[in-house]
């Protein structure tokens, strides 16, 4: 995403283009966009290297870096221990994923539902999971 921002300065198109590029960088860099600081020319201003440019905000990525690979699990269940909901939660997204691999692995989606033993079949691996 630097790299795209580095060529954007060095060409300088009008800021019109300017926005137009910055916004498919971000797309494209997702959230780790959130770690540069950008100041854009003003409205009618010529885009270069004066009126536009852009840093990397060390502190926002050095506590991103520490967050990576974490989860936070949040519960209005306060009796529970925080061990007992974190297992519960996993053992929530096994169960969705092998239920939606069953379904996938038979075909099985209410827009195929031509017969009334498919519909049956839908009803009772819905009920299974």
């Amino acid at each position: 995403m630097l790299k795209t921002l580095g060529k954007l300065r060095r060409n300088c198109p009008a800021r019109d283009q300017l926005l137009l590029r910055i916004g498919a960088a971000k797309k494209q860099a997702g959230r780790a966009f959130g770690c540069v600081g950008i100041h854009l020319p003003q409205e009618g201003a010529a885009a270069n290297r004066q009126t536009f440019t852009f840093h990397v905000d060390r502190e926002k990525l050095r506590k991103a870096e520490l967050r990576d690979g974490h989860c936070l699990l949040r519960s209005n269940l306060l009796g529970e221990d925080p061990a007992v909901l974190c297992e519960r939660y996993v053992q929530l997204t096994q169960i969705e994923a092998a239920f939606k691999t069953l379904k996938s692995e038979l075909g099985l989606r209410p827009i195929y539902h031509q017969v009334e033993k498919r519909v049956e079949a839908d009803i009772f691996v819905a009920f299974l999971a």
